[in-house]
């Protein structure tokens, strides 16, 4: 039996049913009228609605950006575009070109690993460490990163971000550029890569840097790439009024200019860290920013430094509670989630447990307890 759509491209008026013709994709109805003339519809059955149909019932933005989101692949996408400039408008929007990406994640196809120090040889490139999905389409094939520059040193991880790798050089010579970088953005899989400078020293002649990363060239979530990519470099200078205390700066070297300039670092409230790079350490990347947990002689300190990579803008968030005054404070990381809600995840090796707390929102950075994971008694902890 045929099904009629909810949705016809116009409803018959009140007469008297004269014919039906049926086709594989479509029904016309014809009708014959009180005063003897006749009218023909066409009615499209369930399931084989077409662009007209769905574009004349005039569906909300938000609707019509839910059925495209669930089309099977970017070619249908772009098919999808051309057919009205309504449907054009809804995905040449950035926000939906993030959305549409961020339900495609490419799969994981592994990751490369710094070997430890503790090797007879001092240390070691990175190697690489397949994934279930690597291992089922290339077998024991594995990636290398034998094309990059040979250096004095080895190489190890500042960074990683879409397929890119930012490599770092540790031990050998004062480097070069040229014959011997100190920095290479290599991309694995198509075996190319870019070497640049180390970035410039602070005034007083020190690197004190807090890290190194690749960041995103503009706004959204577009893919970092060899042809946009951008690294910041995380520093600390000395404060000009007050002795022992610090200021977070940062430059960025662009790959289109090959160059690095500095950057303003806004502050939001008030920043009241140490100058040592050894007061603090890496907690994460989460929602567009970068975190570092902070640390004295009791332990974790009460605040986090946080770091727009956007706009480079710096500012201090409180941390649960059960974090401060931890020697564990090295235990603790920070997530992020689609929703922006901010998460600290912390293994507490004495009550041998892993606990996850949530920032609210709007809260003015109350802090939760979401998850509380027991670890089994034969998981080992000193590590």
């Amino acid at each position: 039996m045929m099904q009629y759509s909810r949705m016809p491209l116009a409803a018959p008026p009140i007469g008297y049913l004269n014919v039906v013709v049926k086709t594989e994709t479509e029904c016309y109805v014809k009708q014959t009228q009180a005063d003897g003339s006749s009218v023909e519809y066409r009615r499209t059955p369930a399931g084989r609605r077409n662009v007209n149909d769905i574009d004349r019932a005039r569906p909300p933005r938000h609707v019509l950006e839910l059925i495209l989101l669930r089309l099977d692949s970017s070619i249908s996408l772009v098919r999808a575009a051309s057919a009205c400039k309504r449907w054009c408008r809804v995905v040449a929007d950035a926000g939906f070109q993030d959305r549409f990406r961020a339900l495609r994640a490419p799969h994981i196809l592994g990751h490369f690993v710094s070997r430890l120090g503790l090797l007879a040889d001092g240390g070691g490139d990175p190697i690489f460490v397949p994934s279930p999905t690597w291992s089922s389409i290339h077998g024991h094939e594995s990636l290398s990163l034998d094309f990059v520059p040979k250096i004095d040193g080895h190489w190890t991880i500042a960074d990683s971000r879409d397929g890119l790798l930012l490599l770092q050089k540790k031990g050998g010579t004062e480097p070069s550029c040229r014959f011997n970088p100190a920095l290479v953005v290599c991309n694995p899989l198509t075996r190319r890569y870019e070497a640049i400078s180390c970035p410039p020293e602070t005034p007083t002649g020190r690197r004190s840097y807090l890290g190194l990363f690749l960041v995103k060239s503009g706004v959204g979530r577009g893919v970092v790439s060899l042809s946009n990519f951008k690294v910041m470099a995380v520093k600390l200078r000395d404060h000009r009024m007050v002795r022992g205390r610090g200021v977070p700066a940062a430059c960025v070297y662009s790959g289109k200019c090959g160059r690095w300039h500095d950057v303003s670092c806004p502050w939001e409230g008030t920043i009241d860290v140490h100058n040592t790079v050894g007061s603090f350490f890496f907690a994460g990347r989460a929602n567009g920013s970068l975190y570092w947990g902070t640390v004295s002689r009791g332990g974790a300190s009460r605040a986090a430094l946080v770091l727009d990579e956007a706009t480079a803008g710096v500012s201090q968030i409180a941390v649960p509670e059960s974090i401060i005054g931890s020697y564990e404070a090295y235990l603790f990381r920070v997530i992020g989630s689609d929703d922006g809600t901010l998460r600290t995840v912390r293994t507490n090796i004495l009550d041998r447990d892993v606990r996850v707390h949530a920032r609210l929102h709007g809260s003015g950075g109350e802090w939760v307890l979401q998850t509380r994971v027991r670890l089994p008694d034969d998981v080992d902890t000193n590590y």
